[in-house]
């Protein structure tokens, strides 16, 4: 079942890749996907358009946002209040961007903030968030760049980063 909303999506919207798919625990009608090919091995790798919501468990979908974020490797979505949702964007990757790192919204998406940002060559490569304590996420940095002629990965902007407090 978790694969139907990616199907749905790369036929009725305009994107062709899906980096995350998350389903809320506290209602599965709602569906969020996160666009772009997230884990990087090669310079003709897919770019997405932002994040996608359905309300209706997948049978209709919205664009909520975030279109330059390029690639999104995680949505995550508070347990009890569906309408906290964080995005962990890497970027586009060709060059520095200010579309990188973690967004939250706290009005199911009509709304985002730059709630982690690093530097302007580093993106969210992981998110995780502790169930038990939704203010408690921990959150991965990579900083890479992708050209046809080199992947410039690593450096001082790599790191992991902890909120106990939702960002």
């Amino acid at each position: 079942a978790a694969c139907a909303p990616a199907r749905v999506v790369a036929s009725d919207q305009p994107v062709s890749s899906i980096g995350s798919i998350a389903v809320a625990d506290s209602d599965p009608n709602i569906v969020w996907v996160g666009a772009g090919e997230p884990w990087v091995i090669r310079y003709s790798d897919v770019m997405g358009d932002g994040v996608y919501k359905s309300t209706d468990a997948g049978k209709t979908w919205h664009h909520m946002g975030l279109v330059e974020t390029g690639r999104i490797s995680r949505v995550l979505i508070h347990p009890t209040n569906p309408n906290i949702v964080y995005v962990c964007a890497q970027g586009r990757l060709t060059g520095p961007q200010e579309e990188r790192g973690v967004f939250k919204s706290t009005d199911g998406g009509s709304n985002w903030q730059h709630v982690l940002f690093v530097d302007r060559n580093t993106g969210c490569s992981g998110l995780d968030m502790d169930k038990s304590d939704p203010n408690t996420l921990i959150a991965g940095t990579w900083q890479v760049e992708q050209h046809t002629w080199a992947q410039l990965s690593g450096g001082p902007g790599s790191g992991v980063y902890v909120t106990h407090d939702g960002g």
